[in-house]
């Protein structure tokens, strides 16, 4: 089970879902531009759990989670996207949003 509600995710520990992210306004990145989308135990965490480049194609980009991306110790995590224009500048257009990883009873093997 995955459940985006707003910024904020679940998603029970093993399972595999995607979401999209769709930017507007000044500040949307061209297509061709990457973003970096990152998970962390805690905002200041200095290494990520996982990080994925995606590129923009018409304003959009899915994010893809694994079975190994969920894959890690129950509990609450934080997440984010960062938009690299061509240029090299950074942008953050969101604060860090949760990213629970929920118990699970059976197990897949």
């Amino acid at each position: 089970m995955m459940n985006v509600s707003g910024q904020n995710i679940s998603i029970t520990k093993g399972d595999t879902g995607q979401f999209t992210i769709t930017f507007s306004g000044d500040d949307a990145p061209e297509n061709g531009c990457i973003i970096l989308v990152s998970l962390k135990k805690t905002k200041t965490s200095e290494v990520p759990i996982w990080e994925k480049r995606l590129t923009v194609t018409n304003n959009v980009i899915t994010v893809t989670i694994t079975s190994a991306d969920s894959n890690i110790d129950f509990g609450q995590y934080w997440w984010d996207a960062r938009i690299i224009f061509r240029d090299g500048t950074i942008y953050t257009p969101m604060n860090p949003a949760s990213f629970k990883v929920l118990e699970v009873v059976g197990n897949v093997e």
